[in-house]
């Protein structure tokens, strides 16, 4: 392959698959990928408080449930692996989705509450960089190293 060719297309002029390669450029981008996904997660969280708008519920049941989620953390007093299947089920966004959508044609707006109460808090915490769990520890996310672990 000559120099200046990737193996789908044309680089660019400057190079910048040999850029990607090195150690400062990388992180950067990663950096900035990162970042960009936190913005997205933002975006949703936001969003959910649209969709929370939209339900007969008065605005004190948002923050006072926002935390409801968090209480699936009490499935690692069963072990690391109960406790990752057990959070990762309560924090999936496709579930909480799935709720809001039943709630809305079923007409039944506390399956839509649940769904937009998972959905803003499974979005925040991704914001603020906690992810699905790993089913070898709770510090161990999708998004990285969480707490201590990510210190060290």
């Amino acid at each position: 392959m000559r120099a200046g060719r990737a193996p789908f297309g044309r680089v660019g002029r400057t190079g910048s698959l040999d850029r990607m390669r090195t150690g400062a450029t990388h992180v950067g981008a990663e950096v900035f990928m990162k970042t960009l996904i936190r913005l997205e997660e933002l975006g949703f969280f936001l969003f959910s408080i649209y969709l929370f708008s939209l339900l007969p519920y008065p605005w004190w049941f948002y923050p006072f449930l926002f935390f409801v989620p968090d209480l699936a953390m009490l499935g690692y007093l069963a072990g690391p692996r109960v406790g990752a299947i057990v959070y990762n089920f309560i924090h999936h966004r496709g579930l909480a989705l799935i709720y809001y959508m039943a709630g809305v044609l079923l007409a039944t707006p506390v399956l839509s509450l649940v769904g937009v109460i998972v959905f803003a808090h499974s979005s925040l915490d991704r914001v603020l960089g906690y992810g699905l769990k790993f089913p070898d520890g709770f510090a161990h996310t999708h998004l990285g190293q969480i707490g201590r672990a990510r210190a060290e």
